[in-house]
């Protein structure tokens, strides 16, 4: 037997159980078990790779680790594809026989750098159940005008008449038969010499922007060609011309080899293609590429000249250009004409923070693909694959982030439908030594490999997703460490175009059974507090044991797996468990052995939880006190409201120890739902956090304003504000200035919005009609509150009463230390706002004056001895 690949483990996680640092497991999202989970590798520029260029052993070494790095993430995170670029100026990643090699690899165009990418980027791909795509440039020659390159292959392309230029855009001219049947013969070297799983173009057609005038380098071209067509429609039926070309040959050398292209978003709008082919139109979003690069991605569908559409929606969901109504579209032109649609998605503006709103757009943008397909065929390809793996914090990478929540099972990429397979029969020989399955299998297929919890029936497993653990390119699969123990196996056949058929099962009956362990704590029934110990006996013989949790004492609801070669674990081990009675089990494992299975018993956890205020309760103050039950941890804790579920937007923040934290006024809105939650690191240094808790605070009614500044009769200096005395009921603040009592309509008026209790702008910036305040001069104002009720009309007050004020051009005199009273002085009527102050409990710094963080009698010694300074 070859020695088994030492793939990465695959992270499984279990729907409603797992809680992570930056990201959590989320029961909203779907898990189908086909779909094309890819990234585009763009080795133009070095854009993804290579990191650097080189030809030299070293160099050579850090380019094939970097890829390894690459694809361990990719694979680690559930994705199945690569679409990797190996042409991207009419030269190649790869030995070619026609172009000279890239100089983004070399630094030279046409260097050999002494081995070959694609050969062991498909291998490596392979060895890790992925597919590898060949992303290739069909016409692209430069992009820095006619002289860029200069091999003697890029001389003779140029004095041979077959390029195109347009500005500093040169490609090969698609008009050319001679140039269709070049590009033809480099696909089919791509798949006859490489094992790839497919063809992927990019959206680079006609240069953009190019004259449609006689000006344009291919208008005598079309003059004299005799076609009955427009210079647009030639265009578009020259780029169809080669686009079959590859098709027919693709069918005709290596059919299970599938053929895509990655247009613009937008096709087919009602202003271009939509009526061609009797479609509903586009509903958002502008189709450009029609008669911009003369890219009309209908009549491949058409046509059925591809296999794949990815198209670039690299926006986002409710953008002007709508990934929302754009990609739904997309779904109904693939069923409509029978191809796959493998939606393309920008994650280029990712960073590498711990904020979930981005990545949560990413996901959504996902399940969305999914909703909208009709086929049982979604995808997602994203540009580019540094940004899901490439991250300053490794924990919120974004391949991380959507293998726990949209990627959470391995996938199958679809199958297509259209080339139906032939069933080779059943894998035999199946079985499991130093734990690498193997199997006698047949030339030319894939296969299947599912994980069967030992618990499960075996005429129960349905080959669905929850089981699946990946796909095979050889005869042979090493078990990742999580499978190993508790778990037979299954291994179908899966031909090269995904067609799957029937599992053999490697069958457990008849080994010899291990003891079962005895369970010792928690006692059955117990109250604990979590994180608490589960501890069992050890079994003679056994190499491993396999801890099942499951919400029912049948444990048909099992939602959780824990394998630990010792004879506790903690309760955190199994995920931070939400608040529940909780049913747990031991399997004692060996290779070669039948589980021995212990009785079930039940515990019931003091979750680290919210208990105050209630899930869903919609009349909560907006000053109120959050508590949670800490489950004995007893770390400062960070308490976070946001007004968002993905928490990016923190309307408010804190930590405690204590169990409890005060949410004080006008920090919350009135008639306001907002998200709350927990953090926690233990001593384990295991990051916890409470199940969100959504609430809506109450509605208040907003009163008459009162002015803190200026008062009654004062002034107010050029560098202070107009300030409202704030109000939690407040949704905004309007207020007036005028030089009249009667306000006329020449005033000043602004309202400022998210409860601001001050206008935005300083006085010396405040201007009544045209002109600024006048020094000396005296000016009223008025103010009222806007507020919402139940319904959600928005309501307003009454104005305050005009209070005038007189504006000084000088700024605020900086009240003296211990002017506890505003009169500018320091003296005994200090003394009195002193002890009144500590009478009322007061705990306002202004008081504070010994600075120990609290006011007592230390301040009014220090008070005095301010007095007999002065």
């Amino acid at each position: 037997m070859k020695r088994c690949v030492n793939l990465a483990a695959i992270v499984v996680i279990l729907a409603g159980v797992l809680y992570g640092e930056c990201v959590k497991a989320q029961t909203a999202f779907s898990t189908p078990k086909r779909e094309f989970r890819s990234a585009w590798v763009a080795t133009v520029w070095r854009l993804d790779w290579p990191n650097s260029p080189g030809y030299t052993e070293p160099a050579v070494r850090a380019q094939k680790g970097d890829i390894d790095r690459m694809l361990d993430s990719l694979k680690n995170n559930n994705f199945n594809a690569i679409n990797f670029q190996v042409r991207s100026m009419c030269d190649a990643m790869y030995r070619s026989s026609y172009e000279p090699w890239s100089s983004y690899l070399t630094e030279t165009r046409g260097l050999d750098p002494g081995w070959d990418p694609l050969e062991y980027v498909v291998e490596a791909c392979h060895k890790r159940g992925m597919e590898c795509h060949a992303w290739v440039n069909p016409y692209r020659f430069s992009t820095n005008g006619i002289d860029q390159w200069n091999t003697a292959y890029d001389q003779e392309l140029k004095s041979s008449g077959r390029l195109l230029s347009w500005g500093n855009t040169v490609i090969l001219d698609p008009a050319q038969q001679r140039n269709i049947d070049l590009i033809v013969d480099i696909c089919k070297e791509i798949i006859t010499k490489y094992d790839v799983d497919g063809i992927l173009y990019d959206d680079y057609f006609y240069p953009n922007g190019i004259s449609t005038g006689s000006d344009a380098g291919d208008y005598n071209e079309w003059a004299e060609s005799g076609v009955d067509m427009t210079f647009a429609d030639w265009r578009r039926n020259n780029v169809n011309r080669m686009v079959q070309a590859v098709y027919n040959m693709i069918q005709e050398e290596r059919p299970e080899v599938r053929f895509g292209i990655s247009p613009a978003g937008v096709a087919g709008t009602s202003s271009t293609s939509a009526g061609n082919y009797g479609v509903t139109p586009c509903p958002s979003g502008g189709d450009w590429q029609y008669n911009g690069i003369f890219s009309d991605p209908l009549a491949w569908l058409a046509n059925q000249s591809i296999d794949y559409l990815s198209p670039q929606v690299y926006w986002k969901i409710g953008a002007t250009a709508d990934f929302g109504k754009i990609t739904p579209w997309w779904g109904q032109m693939a069923d409509h004409f029978g191809r796959h649609v493998y939606i393309s998605e920008s994650i280029s503006d990712i960073s590498g923070s711990s904020d979930e709103g981005d990545h949560r757009e990413i996901a959504n943008e996902v399940e969305l693909t999914r909703t909208s397909n009709i086929d049982g065929a979604p995808g997602s390809i994203f540009y580019s694959a540094k940004y899901l793996y490439r991250m300053n914090n490794p924990r919120c990478e974004l391949a991380r982030y959507l293998a726990n929540t949209t990627f959470a099972y391995a996938a199958l990429p679809p199958a297509m439908s259209w080339k139906p397979g032939t069933d080779p029969g059943l894998v035999s020989n199946l079985q499991v030594s130093d734990h690498c399955l193997s199997w006698t299998g047949f030339d030319n297929y894939k296969y299947t490999v599912y994980a069967i919890p030992n618990s499960l029936d075996d005429n129960e497993f349905d080959a669905s997703v929850q089981y699946l653990v990946g796909m095979s390119y050889d005869t042979e699969y090493a078990l990742p460490e999580q499978f190993r123990y508790g778990y037979h196996y299954a291994v179908a056949p899966l031909d090269r175009m995904n067609n799957e058929f029937t599992p053999t099962i490697f069958n457990t009956s008849g080994l010899d059974a291990l003891a079962a362990p005895a369970l010792l704590t928690p006692a059955y029934g117990e109250l604990t507090d979590d994180p608490c110990t589960l501890s069992w006996t050890a079994v003679n013989g056994a190499q491993a044991y396999m801890v099942e949790l499951a919400t029912d004492e049948a444990m048909n609801n099992i939602v959780a797996r824990k394998v630990t070669a010792g004879t506790e674990i903690l309760s955190t081990d199994l995920g931070n468990l939400q608040p529940h009675d909780f049913y747990w089990r031991v399997r004692a494992c060996a290779e070669g052995y039948a589980d021995g299975v212990s009785a079930v018993s039940k515990f019931i956890p003091q979750v680290f939880a919210i208990t105050y205020p209630a899930a869903g309760a919609t009349d909560i103050n907006p000053a109120f006190t959050l508590v949670w039950h800490t489950a004995g941890i007893q770390n400062e804790a960070t308490v976070e409201i946001a007004v968002d579920e993905a928490f990016s937007d923190i309307a408010y923040s804190t930590t405690s120890a204590t169990g409890e934290a005060v949410i004080p006024e006008l920090v919350l809105a009135a008639g306001t739902k907002y998200y709350l939650r927990v953090r926690v690191t233990t001593d384990q240094g295991t990051q916890r956090v409470t199940p969100t808790v959504i609430i809506t605070t109450s509605f208040l009614i907003g009163e008459v304003p009162v002015f803190a500044v200026p008062v009654e009769g004062g002034t107010l200096y050029s560098d202070q504000y107009l300030t409202i005395q704030p109000q939690a009921a407040a949704q905004s603040y309007t207020i007036e200035i005028s030089s009249t009592k009667t306000f006329g309509r020449t005033r000043f008026i602004e309202t400022t919005t998210n409860r601001v209790n001050h206008t935005t702008k300083q006085a010396s910036e405040i201007k009544i009609g045209s002109k600024l305040l006048t020094d000396g001069n005296t000016y009223y104002a008025r103010a009222l509150v806007s507020y919402l009720n139940e319904a959600g009309d928005l309501l307003r007050t009454a104005y305050c009463e005009p209070i005038s004020f007189v504006y000084s051009s000088d700024t605020e005199p900086v009240a003296p230390r211990g002017d506890l009273n505003g009169d500018g002085q320091v003296n005994t009527g200090d003394v009195s706002a002193l002890y009144q102050a500590l009478l009322n409990g007061s705990t306002d710094s202004l008081y504070d004056l010994n600075g120990d963080g609290s006011v007592n009698a230390g301040d009014v010694s220090t008070l005095y001895g301010i007095i007999l300074e002065n």
